[in-house]
């Protein structure tokens, strides 16, 4: 558990930005006043994390509860997650991989196998796939889904 004591923050556009704003026809005109936003209300945030940890064989299972997000900045924001990741060492050399997360609108699921070459370095070949509505916390990410190739060396 951790609190969080953040400083009131609001951020607003300058009246230049504005003015720019109208001269390409965005807007009509300025508003009067110029709007804020508050980032930060400046109310404690309580975030935690649970979790449990198993090894069960070559099967290693994590899961977590998380609650707020370390982007999320005022306790009205802040989001429940579920998390669960499970690794399988089938062989010596050859590890598979798989995570979830979720806020119970949007998902992220990564998938990977990895495999240790001549005990020095780790190939990973994997693929993302996050997705969800637009009011999902995770759909601000939804871009970063991707197939990726990891090559990991510990000196």
């Amino acid at each position: 558990t951790v609190v969080v004591l953040p400083e009131y923050t609001a951020a607003a556009p300058t009246e230049a930005q504005l003015a720019g704003l109208v001269n390409l026809g965005a807007m009509d005109a300025i508003p009067n006043p110029i709007p804020q936003t508050v980032t930060q209300d400046g109310e404690p945030i309580w975030k935690w994390l649970v979790g449990l940890d198993r090894s069960i064989g070559a099967v290693q299972v994590t899961t977590q509860w998380l609650h707020g997000f370390m982007t999320e900045r005022q306790q009205a924001d802040l989001t429940d997650y579920a998390l669960c990741s499970v690794q399988w060492t089938a062989s010596p050399t050859i590890r598979l991989d798989a995570l979830g997360a979720t806020d119970f609108k949007g998902h992220l699921v990564n998938l990977g196998v990895t495999a240790l070459h001549a005990d020095a370095a780790e190939i990973t070949v994997g693929a993302s796939l996050i997705d969800g509505p637009e009011d999902s916390a995770l759909a601000a990410i939804k871009a970063a889904s991707n197939l990726h190739t990891t090559v990991t060396m510990r000196f």
